[in-house]
This record gives structure tokens, C-alpha cells and sequence, in this order.
């Protein structure tokens, strides 16, 4: 992760420029763009497959654009960036997330594709958000890392693809609260490193524009929400050390992805769902309660667009690309959570399937996750949680651990 950070920090200075352009512009990428320059070389299929954000949407098997609240579901749903859980009390408020993922030992299929990798492959991950809320405006930022390492029989590193997203963040609430959507601009990268004698690190990176809204009926207990991903075209192959010759990827797709989602909140006592904003005083908030205790049910369908032409990254690292993306797929997100001790601790259990990208499999692998988040201690004025969740399906699990404000 060390590695992968220190990447990140470089990036950094590369956002500002493309968030910029995309802020002005409120434009993205066509996919295809890449195509000329190819050559014999394959494009990369940057989809990943998995459930990667933090431990609340990997807790709920990532079904949260309807839920869409906190800076915690950003990458899920832009909108959630002005979107405020029901005990946000002022009209100034902020929020914060962090969670990093492990994959304990076993076998590696991380795209997919039927086949593991060498054993002691690593895959890991992490991302980081915070955000400002002034009454019905939300402002934020997220980072959203990962890094697959493929290793050799002698232990030694052979390659490696990091992938890096950065998005700022804008949201506003309307009518009271009913309708909020967010923007989302910046940055999609990836990092291609091969170790062996002779060998080269290149980058691919462009811009991200990603949409989100969702429909909060006041006092109702369900919302809907919607999410569109655009497609991301990086620009011209970055070497940034070797000769990658015909080894290194000629390009990388980005897909598009749109993703619809429901969640509805179980009473148990007196409380609300989808508070209204108060004319004139920011945002609404819920007197505090004896009993918060709550289940709360959600379910997101997700489609995924093609990437045409391009190859799984696991089985192009593993030196036999195999063709990913030839059509767009389909998985259904389920998931639930609860407050079973009053203002405590929570408990999440949810799944979801994993379409193959590689192979002529619709439904795919299913994947069963959880969670728990516990509330800690007050710090100055703030209520620190510790949260935990998993992924577990065949030749693919994952632990993650993280820290945030509890609500």
C-alpha cells in the first residue's frame, strides 16, 4: 500500500488540470479514441469486478445509490456528497471516511476469469473521502485506490497494475430535500509494472465524469436513486521507466456503467426516514431518540458497459490475455442493515453476483458480505466508529477495516 500512496501523491498533481477541464467542459472521454495507436498491443478492460469502497457499501453488497447518504457512498452515488444522514443537526456539518482491504492468502481470481493466480498474488485496496456541508450544498472529495501484484514460482514480483480514482464532488438538495444531485470530476489512472529483466512502467490515465441523483420523498420511508458512471478514455501511454516494446498495453477502457437502486427503512419506533429541509434553517434533523434502533433494506441492478476489443488484466499480467468485455453485464446488489444496540452497534449482511467479463457466464459468481461498525468514543466533539466488513466468494475474499464519525 506504501507503494501504491506514493503513486497517488505523484498523481496528484496531475488532478487539478483534468478535474478542472471536466468542471468547465462537463465533458468525458468516447471510447475508442486509443484504437490507432494500438498497434499489436491489448487494450485493458479497467473494470473491476468486485465490490471495492468502504466497509458500509461492501458491508451492504454495494447496493447504495439508493441509499446514498454520506461521503462514504460518493463513489456509489454522487449525489450522496449533499445527501446528510438524519442526525446531522447544523447547517454547517462534515463528514469522513477511511478504509483500507486486505485479501487474506487463499486463491486470487480477481477478475473473474476462472483461473487463480500464483500463489502469494496479492490484491489490496483503499479509499479515503471527506466532505463540507453547508445547509443544501455539499462539497467533497474521494480516493479510491487498488493494486494486484502477481508474483513468480520463486517468490519474486513479477508485474503489477495499480489503479488510481480521484473525484471532486458537488451536490445540491432541492424542494425541500425531495431531489439531490451530484457531479462527480477528476481522475481515472492505471499503473502497469513488469519486474522482469528488461522490463518497463507505464501509466494511463484520463477524465472521469461521473452523475448521480436521488429521490428522498419527505417523511417517506423509501428512496430511489441512479447513478451514471461515463466512460473514461485514456490519454497517449505514459512510460515512466524502461522499454515496454509490444509487452505493454496499447490502451485502456474505461466502460460506462449506470446503476438503479431502492432502499426502504423499517421503523422501529418514531422516526424518519427522508427529513425535509427547513425553509430558511439549512437542513432538517431528528431530536435525539431513546431507541434508534432500525433495519434498513436496499437493492441496486447495475449495468456495465462493453469494452471493445481489450483483455482481462489478471490474465494479461499472467502473460495469456483473455478477451473481456465483449458485451455489456448485468449483477444485482442486495443488502441490510441494522442498529440492534441503541446508538452502539450495527450489523450488515448483503451479496451480490459477479457477471464474467471473460467468460459466456450472465449470472456469474456470488459473493456473500457483511459488517459491523461500533461506535468507540467522543473525541473533542466528534463520535468515533471502528467498522469492519467482508467478501467472500469462490477464489476471492477480502477483509476491511476502517475508521469514521458515527451518525
Amino acid at each position: 500500500m506504501a507503494g501504491l500512496y506514493r503513486r497517488a501523491r505523484a498523481w496528484s498533481s496531475r488532478v487539478a488540470g483534468p478535474a478542472l477541464a471536466a468542471l468547465v467542459a462537463l465533458t468525458a472521454g468516447a471510447p475508442g479514441g486509443a484504437r490507432a495507436a494500438e498497434g499489436a498491443r491489448h487494450p485493458l478492460d479497467a473494470h473491476r469486478g468486485p465490490v471495492i469502497g468502504s466497509s458500509r457499501v461492501i458491508g451492504l453488497g454495494g447496493a447504495y445509490a439508493g441509499v446514498g447518504e454520506g461521503i462514504e457512498g460518493f463513489f456509489s452515488n454522487p449525489a450522496a456528497v449533499a445527501n446528510r444522514t438524519r442526525y446531522s443537526v447544523d447547517w454547517f456539518d462534515y463528514d469522513l471516511s477511511f478504509d483500507t482491504l486486505l485479501t487474506p492468502g487463499g486463491e486470487i481470481d480477481f477478475d473473474n476469469d476462472g483461473a487463480s493466480a500464483p500463489e502469494g498474488s496479492a490484491f489490496n485496496a483503499g479509499n479515503v473521502a471527506a466532505s463540507l456541508l453547508f445547509g443544501r450544498l455539499g462539497l467533497g472529495v474521494a480516493v479510491l485506490t487498488s493494486g494486484y501484484e502477481l508474483f513468480g514460482s520463486d517468490g519474486a514480483r513479477v508485474s503489477n497494475i495499480n489503479a488510481l480514482d480521484v473525484l471532486l464532488g458537488v451536490g445540491y438538495a432541492f424542494a425541500e430535500g425531495e431531489w439531490v444531485v451530484g457531479l462527480g470530476w477528476g481522475l481515472r489512472a492505471l499503473e502497469i509494472g513488469d519486474f522482469r529483466e528488461g522490463g518497463s512502467v507505464v501509466q494511463l490515465q484520463g477524465d472521469a465524469l461521473d452523475v448521480g441523483v436521488l429521490w428522498r420523498p419527505p417523511a417517506q420511508p423509501w428512496r430511489f436513486g441512479a447513478h451514471l458512471k461515463l466512460p473514461t478514455t485514456p490519454r497517449e501511454l505514459q512510460v515512466v521507466s524502461g522499454d515496454p516494446g509490444d509487452e505493454a498495453p496499447g490502451a485502456a477502457r474505461f466502460p460506462w456503467q449506470v446503476t438503479v437502486g431502492a432502499s426502504r427503512l423499517v421503523l422501529i419506533g418514531k422516526r424518519k426516514y427522508n427529513l425535509p429541509v427547513e425553509p430558511g434553517a439549512g437542513w432538517g434533523s431528528e431530536r435525539p431518540l431513546r431507541d434508534r434502533r432500525y433495519v434498513l433494506l436496499s437493492a441496486d441492478l447495475r449495468v456495465v458497459g462493453p469494452a471493445d476489443g481489450a483483455v482481462g488484466f489478471e490474465s494479461f499480467l499472467a502473460g495469456a490475455p483473455l478477451a473481456s468485455g465483449d458485451r455489456a453485464s448485468v449483477g444485482l446488489h442486495v443488502g441490510a442493515e441494522a442498529e440492534v444496540v441503541h446508538d452502539r452497534l450495527r450489523v450488515r449482511l448483503g451479496g451480490y453476483n459477479e457477471p464474467s467479463r471473460t467468460r459466456d457466464d450472465a449470472v456469474g459468481r456470488l459473493h456473500l458480505t457483511g459488517g459491523a461498525e461500533l461506535r468507540l468514543f467522543e473525541l473533542w466533539r466528534w463520535d468515533i466508529k471502528a467498522s469492519a466488513g467482508f467478501d467472500v466468494a469462490p477464489r476471492y475474499s477480502n477483509l476491511l477495516f476502517g475508521v469514521g464519525f458515527w451518525h
